[in-house]
């Protein structure tokens, strides 16, 4: 990866087989409104539903859109996936997704790295905080979705509580 490209991440361990979470956050890409507080909606946008190629485009809450293509994928082990259009300032978004199964639990690890589009791109280092709040949140979102089969509510910054 670029090495101006700023890296974070992420990880949650899940209470149910490495199964289960595959099916839920690969196979499903396309649903991940299902369990990402940050997502308001999301679809398919491939005929394919797994693997390299695999589209899905994400309605970002409260406005704003992101289209993503997973570009690498080794079953069961992980996927990557690229931002290939959004109504954000970023110039390059790239994702990996691993997961270790634990026995009947799992690890879901989440690699992140970004860079915001020029002239902003000195701004990518002050997006750190925000942006790995929004990873937690999409992790601790999947294990309440798995848990308790229902979405978690998006919390709202302190000044709008």
């Amino acid at each position: 990866m670029d090495k101006k490209l700023i890296h974070l991440t992420a990880d949650v361990t899940l209470d149910v087989p490495l199964e289960r979470a595959w099916e839920v956050v690969a196979l499903g890409f396309g649903d991940v409104a299902q369990y990402n507080p940050a997502i308001a909606a999301s679809e398919f946008t491939s005929e394919q539903r797994a693997g390299v190629g695999t589209g899905r485009l994400c309605h970002v809450a409260p406005k704003g859109f992101l289209k993503e293509q997973i570009t690498r994928w080794e079953n069961q082990r992980f996927f990557e996936l690229e931002v290939v259009d959004t109504s954000f300032p970023m110039h390059t978004v790239t994702s990996r997704f691993s997961f270790t199964p634990l026995g009947e639990r799992t690890r879901v690890k989440q690699d992140f790295w970004y860079r915001m589009k020029p002239p902003m791109g000195w701004l990518s280092g002050l997006m750190k905080k925000p942006m790995q709040k929004t990873l937690d949140e999409g992790l601790n979102g999947l294990a309440h979705y798995l848990d308790h089969g229902e979405k978690l509510t998006p919390s709202l910054p302190s000044s709008m509580q």
